[in-house]
């Protein structure tokens, strides 16, 4: 992250689209050394840019784009974060935060 974004305030967004799945592709990048991502595990993995950009479109064809948010310092995204949702067969709603951020970021709010 450049010297001028580590200065910006940190900003949020919504997904805008699909061209999105390269921007939050980056995120997981840069995040797997400190995430310690096993690149050898079944159990673990990081999202394809293909997944991503089909999780996005299925948010955006729901009206559920506000579930993401992007976090940007100046050009720069930061991170991201995302909320699942699904029914327990009992009929309790259940809700899974999920986000990533950089962590060569250095930002204020």
């Amino acid at each position: 992250m450049s010297d001028a974004a580590s200065n910006a305030p940190v900003t949020f967004r919504p997904i805008r689209g699909e061209k999105d799945a390269v921007i939050l592709e980056a995120v997981h990048q840069r995040c797997k050394g400190a995430d310690r991502v096993d690149p050898l595990s079944s159990a673990e993995s990081l999202p394809s840019r293909d997944l991503l950009r089909s999780s996005i479109a299925r948010a955006l064809a729901l009206g559920e784009q506000g579930r993401w948010t992007v976090a940007e310092v100046g050009e720069d995204v930061a991170g991201y974060s995302r909320i699942a949702c699904w029914p327990e067969r009992d009929g309790t709603s259940v809700y899974l935060t999920l986000g990533w951020v950089v962590p060569e970021c250095n930002f204020r709010m």
